[in-house]
């Protein structure tokens, strides 16, 4: 009587295990999915925060020229007049257009 109930009780030990074992693997496999997938978020994310720095760097520049550009267009609004105007350095005031 007693093997029958210690063989009894291997059986049931050995399908413990192996219902231990299934939901292991099962687990690793879902940790291995949720790593990759964890993975590729941060590669996207990574290669989004580049694109987006070079555009704000882009941005940056473009702003630097307008601004360099208006002050130069106001500058000229508001240059003295009384110049001689000349056209590629030929005076063309005394021509009288």
């Amino acid at each position: 009587m007693h093997c029958q109930w210690a063989s009894d009780v291997r059986t049931q030990m050995a399908g413990y295990l192996k219902s231990i074992q299934k939901q292991l693997n099962t687990t690793i496999n879902s940790q291995k999915r949720h790593r990759r997938r964890e993975a590729r978020g941060r590669s996207s994310a990574e290669s989004l925060n580049e694109r987006v720095m070079y555009w704000s760097i882009g941005q940056s520049v473009l702003l630097v020229v307008v601004a360099v550009v208006q002050v130069a267009v106001v500058r000229r609004l508001f240059a003295d007049k009384r110049r001689p105007l000349s056209v590629m350095g030929v005076d063309i005031s005394a021509l009288g257009l």
